[in-house]
């Protein structure tokens, strides 16, 4: 069957199917997997103390990012 009948049979589009048979032809089935996009989700804190760990961690981070804008004001 060719990809014009594909797409005729199927309604999807030429394009499409033309990039699943590339990924198939150099990854295999494993090139038709379900891919994830975007950014990773941030893994919460389990625990009390975790969360704790964190924000302590967090406040370190604003803290000198704060304190090097203010060093950076002061000197213009």
């Amino acid at each position: 069957m060719t990809i014009a009948e594909l797409v005729k049979e199927t309604g999807i589009q030429y394009r499409m199917i033309k990039e699943w048979l590339s990924r198939y032809a150099k990854e295999g089935y494993a090139g038709l997997t379900t891919r994830k996009r975007g950014r990773p989700k941030t893994v919460e804190p389990k625990t009390d103390a975790d969360r704790i760990h964190q924000l302590k961690m967090e406040n370190e981070v604003l803290r000198s990012f704060l304190n090097e804008c203010e060093r950076r004001d002061a000197k213009r």
